[in-house]
C-alpha cells in the first residue's frame, strides 16, 4: 500500500442505521447508543476494470459519534 500523502485518500459521511424491524419498540437514539464505542464493520466491493470484483472488510473506530466518517485510501 502507498503512503498516505493526503491527495490519496478521501473522508466519507456515514450515515447511521435505524434499528431493525424485529425490534419494533426500540428508537434510533437507542439503538445507537447501544453500539457507542464499539467498532464498526466496514465491508468495501472493490472494482477495477478487467478484474473481478473484491472484498476489503475491516473494523475501524468511530472518532467522532455525533459526525463519523470513513478514511478511504486510493
Amino acid at each position: 500500500m502507498t503512503g498516505v500523502s493526503g491527495k490519496n485518500w478521501d473522508l466519507l459521511g456515514l450515515i447511521p442505521t435505524r434499528p431493525p424491524r424485529w425490534l419494533p419498540g426500540m428508537t434510533a437514539e437507542q439503538w445507537q447508543a447501544r453500539w457507542e464505542g464499539k467498532p464498526f464493520r466496514l465491508l468495501v466491493t472493490c472494482h477495477c476494470e478487467g478484474y473481478d470484483p473484491w472484498f476489503i472488510q475491516r473494523e475501524v473506530k468511530i472518532h467522532h459519534p455525533d459526525r463519523p466518517q470513513v478514511r478511504v485510501i486510493e
